[in-house]
This record gives structure tokens, sequence and C-alpha cells, in this order.
């Protein structure tokens, strides 16, 4: 599974898909490496990768309303095969947001809470107006660790809509790509 970054000034955020978007920079996971090779702005710092649907929606709901960002880019997961997917072109991939945060101000946790109410977890065939792979909620963890507090929320959030039952939920939690 490759993960592939793509810096977007705000400006260039348009919502018109013949529009061709030039990104300033781009980023990529390899599964071949360690370690993916955005470079967090400070070492303390740590990052979440997860899929809400549309990534400049989910870029702007990190940066301006979650606690503890220091920066959301925009980019995509998923799919070998394309070595340097595009808006045009990313057929198997979900789009993205790496979400770097300061863990004095906030958690992988509280994070993904916010995540769960900045998506739609009963459609699994994308998020609001934008449907297809692409659009599909996902969560990604980095470890164990990871994945069982990606697990504990989604408890959490079944004990808060007891109405809502976990095999309607379409949200994935998947392992986060190298």
């Amino acid at each position: 599974m490759l993960v592939y970054w793509i810096r977007l000034l705000s400006s260039l955020v348009l919502f018109i898909s013949t529009t061709p978007v030039e990104a300033s920079e781009t980023y990529s996971i390899r599964r071949t490496t360690a370690q993916d090779n955005y470079d967090l702005t400070s070492p303390l710092h740590k990052s979440m990768l997860v899929a809400v649907g549309c990534f400049w929606c989910g870029e702007q709901a990190f940066e301006q309303y979650a606690p503890g960002i220091i920066e959301a880019v925009s980019g995509y997961a998923g799919a070998d095969g394309i070595d340097n997917p595009t808006y045009q072109n990313h057929k198997g991939h979900y789009e993205v947001v790496l979400v770097e945060y300061d863990p004095s101000k906030s958690s992988y946790e509280v994070l993904l809470d916010y995540a769960w109410r900045n998506m739609d977890p009963f459609d699994g065939n994308g998020q609001f107006c934008d449907k297809g792979f692409a659009y599909e909620p996902a969560i990604f963890y980095g470890d164990d660790q990871e994945r069982d507090i990606a697990e504990r929320v989604k408890q959490n959030i079944l004990q808060e809509y007891p109405s809502w039952l976990e095999a309607d939920l379409k949200i994935r939690i998947l392992e986060r790509p190298r």
C-alpha cells in the first residue's frame, strides 16, 4: 500500500473537478521504507492518518477546529501500481489527511473522536455528496496501541449512540501504510 501527500495552498482548494490542481510539493510513503517521508515540524510531534471523505474538507476541518493541530496535509493511500496518483488518476486510493499534532495539546484518541464526528459512519460508499472508493471512510493505525485506541473510540461512540449497531458502521480500521 502506498501513500502520497500533496501540500495544497488554501487558495488552490477548488471544488470543480474539471479544473486541474497544481500541488506545491508531493510526499509519499512507500511500503519498502520503515517510515513515511513526511517530515514532522518537530521530533516532539506525532501524526495520524485518516480518510474522512474529501481530503480538502478533512484538511480544513482538522486545521481550523481540532485541538493541537500543527498541520493537516492531503494525500492518497491505497493501491499499489500508481506511482504518482493525481486528482484525475488515483484509482484504488483513498483520499486521506495526514494530521500532525502536538501530543502535549491533543492525542490520537481525541483526534479519532473528532474524526468520527466528522464522518457519516453508515455510508460505506463515500461521504456526504462525494461517492466512490476514494471517499470511503477509514481510520489508519500505526501500531497495536493505536489499533486498540481506534477500537476503544469506536466502542465509546457506540455507547454514546445506543441505537447504532456495530454491524451497520462502515468506517474501516486499517493498518497504516509504511
